[in-house]
């Protein structure tokens, strides 16, 4: 009986009959960054190595068809990291195919290739996202180092001058409370220090707590720009729960 699934020959050429160009290297590369799952493992063969060959589940052939898509219009990888975690996020309880050692992978990814563009700090890197996400579009540029500045040197927990952060967080337009700004940043601070010690149920917890806070919104909302913004924070919205279900000292 043939094996279930499909070899890494039928996702390549899945990839040619799309019009996108994929090279074996790069599709090794994409699952070591948890874009792609590792292959299930089938067939007994004699021999190291010998008729040993993974499997994949049609649906990640689905999933990397959409990552090529999205891979032309950005300038690298950091972006296609939410399609996997945006689709773990809303439908894994149907969609099995994307695992959470998939997304654990992934995350880091994300995490990993953000930072280490700018050799940035895990305050510097969770105030960054903290202030791209309260910033209006026309926010000096000025003004948004300056509240990047004020949340990374604002060790989590610590007391802060609420009018002052208030002003700063004026400038560049935001809506949000100030509490709720030092909250979220000092949560993805926490998540990213401490990334490599949360367990599969700290995953679990977090995606609860994001459905949670978005039931509705992702699976029966007709409006398409909800959900173009929750996919496109997938990472951080993920990244912001973990830190909420972390409150160890960083």
């Amino acid at each position: 009986m043939a094996a279930s699934g499909l070899t890494r020959r039928d996702l390549l050429d899945a990839a040619r009959r799309a019009g996108y160009k994929l090279s074996d290297r790069q599709l090794t590369d994409w699952v070591s960054r948890g874009l792609i799952a590792n292959a299930s493992i089938v067939g007994k063969g004699k021999g190291k190595g010998k008729g040993v060959e993974g499997r994949w589940h049609p649906a990640q052939r689905d999933l990397l068809l959409n990552l090529l898509a999205k891979r032309q219009t950005v300038t690298t990888l950091v972006p296609l990291y939410n399609i996997p975690v945006f689709i773990w996020l809303n439908w894994s309880d149907f969609n099995t195919y994307v695992k959470v050692d998939q997304i654990r992978k992934a995350l880091g990814s994300w995490i990993d290739q953000s930072r280490t563009a700018r050799s940035v700090s895990a305050a510097r890197q969770a105030a960054e996202a903290t202030v791209e996400q309260a910033a209006t579009q026309d926010a000096d540029e000025g003004d948004r180092r300056a509240a990047i500045r004020f949340l990374t040197d604002l060790a989590p927990g610590a007391p802060y001058d609420a009018q002052q952060l208030g002003d700063v967080f004026d400038a560049i337009g935001s809506l949000l409370p100030i509490s709720e700004v030092v909250e979220l940043a000092s949560s993805r601070h926490r998540a990213i220090a401490h990334y490599e010690g949360h367990t599969d149920t700290d995953f679990q917890n977090a995606r609860e707590a994001y459905l949670a806070d978005v039931r509705g919104d992702v699976q029966s909302s007709p409006d398409q720009d909800v959900r173009q913004e929750l996919a496109g924070h997938a990472c951080l919205n993920l990244l912001t729960h973990l830190g909420h279900g972390d409150q160890s000292d960083v």
